[in-house]
């Protein structure tokens, strides 16, 4: 009696251990698209937030896409072969709002510093905070938005669940710093105080010793001074950073 009391038991057992291992296996594909998808999310974010560090005005959605999350090599797809992103589905904000207090700027709270970090743009104007988001769509929640399938414990799961990726990355930008030789060269000369007031200064009395000394110096075919104290030492670096 006994032994017929459990005929058929482990064919049970063995269904219900079988359907466990199928959820097992599609979810193992299933969550490895998704961790695939966060880590491309991460690595969107870091860049779109030094392209704000490297004074462009915004990021640039489109590259940020076809980059990280969208193309040929990046066609994350359900489990009935449709894609899981389209442009439409990823969202880039960026908050400037976190301002620095000036004890935290170059020259901190001295009276002059506020001045001079203005008219060189090397005031901070603090944290810039670009927020990605990836909401990837399965074909089945497309179809079915108000669908009750996910309750139960088919396969039907993976078809109609829907979740949003967000990363997160800050950033300080406007630190001062200069693309190029030329752009140094106008951050410069655009401060009244660091430059301009010492400079326009300076450039008067030139020009009036050389209203007396041109007549004098040209016999000798001398070249007139040059008043532009910055250009010409455009590219040029001092020999005892050389060696």
């Amino acid at each position: 009696m006994k032994r017929k009391g459990q005929s058929g038991q482990a064919l049970a057992e063995g269904l219900v251990l079988m359907l466990v291992l199928i959820l097992f296996f599609v979810a193992i594909g299933w969550l490895g698209r998704l961790l695939d998808m966060g880590l491309q999310a991460s690595h969107a974010s870091h860049y779109g937030a030094f392209q704000l560090g490297r004074e462009i005005p915004d990021i640039n959605k489109a590259e940020l896409e076809t980059r990280f999350l969208l193309g040929p090599e990046k066609n994350w797809r359900d489990r009935r072969g449709n894609l899981l992103l389209n442009s439409d589905a990823i969202d880039v904000t960026v908050d400037r709002n976190e301002k620095l207090d000036a004890i935290m700027q170059p020259g901190t709270n001295h009276e002059q510093a506020a001045l001079l970090r203005k008219g060189w743009q090397i005031e901070d104007p603090g944290m810039a905070r670009l927020s990605l988001s990836v909401t990837p769509v399965f074909a089945a929640a497309r179809q079915q938005a108000n669908s009750q399938v996910a309750l139960n414990l088919g396969l039907d799961f993976f078809d109609h669940f829907s979740l949003s990726i967000r990363r997160h990355t800050s950033i300080l930008t406007g630190a001062g710093h200069a693309a190029s030789d030329q752009t140094a060269h106008t951050h410069t000369a655009r401060s009244r105080e660091g430059w301009q007031n010492a400079a326009s200064l300076s450039y008067e009395s030139g020009q009036k010793i050389q209203s007396y000394s041109e007549s004098v110096d040209a016999p000798w075919n001398r070249p007139q001074p040059v008043f532009d104290w910055l250009q010409p030492w455009q590219g040029t670096l001092p020999a005892h950073h050389l060696e």
